[in-house]
Formats: C-alpha cells, structure tokens, sequence
C-alpha cells in the first residue's frame, strides 16, 4: 500500500525478511524483522552483512523501526557502533480488544457516553468489507478527501512560522502526505484480496459513512491499517472503532493501530483509548 516513491525491496537473509528502502535523501534505510527464532548469531551476521553491502553502494546505514528489544540487542553485538534516536510519532499503540469492545470502567465513560448517543440517535448497520460493498468505500473515501482537505492540523515547526510560510507548507504536505495516503487506501481497496485484507463499514441511513480495514499480524493480533469516516457525524469514529471491536476482532486478544505520525489530535485520541502497549521505536545510525 505504501510502496508508492520509497522504493520498497524485500530479501530474505540469515533466515530473515529483510525490508529496504530509500528516504527522501535518498540513503539507504534497512528495517529487519524476525521469521525466526530470536538466534542473536543470525542477527549478528544479517546486520554485518548489511552493513558491509551499504558501504559498497557507498550509502549510509540506517536501522529503522527498532523496538527496545532489538535496540538493545544491537548495543551488545554492536558496542559503540551505532547512534540512536527515538521517534515518539512512529510508536505503535496497542489495544487490548476486550477492552475495546466492553469500554467499561471510569477512564472509558466519555467514549461510551459518545458511542451510545450514536446508537440511540442514528439508524444504523455494520457489515463486513467485501467485495458487494468495496465501491461504496471508494465513495466513501472520495468524500473524506473532500472533508479534510482543509483541516491539516499543524506541526510543532510550522506552528513557529508566519501565515504564508504556513499555508505554503500545507499545500506541500496536501499534495505529498495526504496524496500518498490517499493513494494507500486507493490500493488497499484495489488488491483487497490479493493482499489479504478484511475490515468493516458502517451505514447510517443506508448509505456508507465510515470504514476500516486491516489484517492479521500474527495469531493474536490484528493489525489496523485505514480507518475513514465522515465528519458529518462527530461520534462515527468512536462507533466505527467500537463495531468492529465486537464484530470482528473477537478472535485476537490486541489490536495494533499504529503510530500517530507527531500529530497532536492523533496522538490525543489514540491515548484516550489506553493502549496497553506503546511500542517504542527507534532508528539506529551506523558510526563513521
């Protein structure tokens, strides 16, 4: 869904899925995940033999998406031979599904006050993502263009810059960020069984107005890549959220729903759920 303009290659090494791409710099960025055990020789030899390949296409070596874990485990095959940085915004929140699909208890009050507002004002249907309702998605995710097109929220950094280097900025990240999420979604819904996916929508009034869509990462969790819906109605992510919580997820115990990008309303409505993990992240820079 993302492969759009970083280049995305893939290799298995040592017994390894091994994922590369390019930045915008156009450096070389190398993320590693495990298809084995966790045997440090392999990964000793998989990041060495990375490294090595990295200097002969003279391009810098950057480790990335490294959870605590990995992190120390590079620090010890590694000593003093990489620089580290944690990035807050690509920390995966967590969920634990039961907790979603209950929202009991006091820090869950407000959600649950929105969510059964909803079902008590509005006539509505869940149903799963298939084939017989995709196209209405697309519909569906036209007009969410068309609603947010105008409501970027602004970063730290441009928040310190004058209107029109600001309004110069959105436009950039419109025609660059929103534009290549938009196309993810176009491709996920393009190669929906290709690519293994399954999700959900909601229709208020018969018509579609919110969906989401995502896949299995491993036996217990689910992986949530696309959730859109209709501003119209402000409790539809809530409900959308909550519907698919109880009508789908019911064989996974967590539900990863990624990281909040460095935006400031993301991140808030991400934590007001209480993720039960936040999965940090870090990139490791190989030392001159």
């Amino acid at each position: 869904m993302w492969n759009q303009d970083d280049a995305l290659e893939f290799s298995v090494m040592e017994d390894m899925l091994v994922f590369r791409s390019l930045d915008e710099d156009k450096e070389g960025n190398v993320s590693a995940v495990y298809s084995v055990p966790n045997v440090n020789g392999h990964y000793k030899n998989l990041i060495q033999n990375l490294i090595d390949e990295t200097k002969e296409l003279k391009q810098q070596f950057v480790l990335t998406y490294l959870n605590e874990e990995r992190k120390q485990m590079l620090e010890e095959l590694f000593p003093g031979k990489f620089q580290f940085e944690e990035h807050r915004s690509r920390a995966e929140y967590i969920y634990d599904v039961e907790a979603l699909a209950r929202l009991s208890g006091r820090k869950y009050h407000k959600k649950k006050n929105h969510v059964n507002k909803f079902y008590k004002t509005y006539d509505f249907v869940y149903e799963n993502l298939d084939a017989t309702n995709i196209e209405e998605c697309r519909a569906m995710s036209d007009l969410w263009e068309e609603q947010r097109v105008e409501r970027f929220e602004l970063t730290e950094e441009e928040k310190k810059l004058g209107k029109k280097d600001r309004a110069v900025r959105r436009i950039l990240r419109e025609e660059k960020s929103f534009q290549k999420e938009l196309r993810a979604v176009e491709i996920g819904l393009d190669h929906f069984e290709e690519l293994g996916l399954s999700g959900g929508l909601i229709r208020v009034n018969g018509e579609v107005k919110a969906f989401t869509y995502g896949e299995p990462i491993t036996k217990d969790t689910f992986g949530t890549h696309v959730e859109k819906a209709s501003n119209e109605i402000p409790e539809l992510y809530a409900v959308m959220n909550h519907q698919f919580a109880l009508n789908h997820l019911g064989d996974y115990k967590y539900v990863n729903r990624e990281e909040d990008l460095g935006f400031e309303g993301l991140r808030k409505a991400k934590l007001s759920y209480h993720p039960a993990i936040l999965l940090d992240c870090y990139t490791a820079t190989l030392c001159e």
